[in-house]
């Protein structure tokens, strides 16, 4: 069996909600809890971007990276560009994973959280 503490959790994403996307009050704080929560000694890196509010917020470690903007993949009918964040996801990810000093490393976004260990 995995130890907990053989565990760092990249927690990735943004801590405040954007305007046009609806998330529920306290999900990064709720994130975060659920990791102490269900692996307990687990090394929790938080992955997010710079001028981020992380007031009451449980991590171990913080990274912050510049915001590298959205990407284009595809146009929408009426020739306006499909906004995805893949470029937001793939940095704050990344950067996060670079930092990881254990065995075992789990990435989780910062807006959902554990509902149980099961899956170690």
């Amino acid at each position: 069996m995995i130890r907990f503490h053989d565990i760092t959790v990249v927690v990735q994403g943004p801590v405040q909600s954007l305007s046009h996307r609806e998330q529920d009050d306290g999900i990064t704080h709720r994130c975060l809890q659920s990791v102490r929560e269900y692996l307990p000694g687990a090394h929790i890196i938080l992955s997010t971007w710079k001028n981020q509010n992380l007031s009451g917020l449980d991590f171990d470690e913080l990274v912050e990276c510049d915001d590298p903007g959205p990407n284009i993949r595809e146009y929408n009918r009426d020739g306006t560009p499909h906004i995805y964040n893949n470029n937001r996801q793939i940095t704050s990810t990344l950067e996060g994973l670079k930092r990881v000093k254990t065995p075992y490393a789990v990435k989780l976004r910062s807006d959902n959280f554990l509902t149980s260990k099961c899956f170690c």
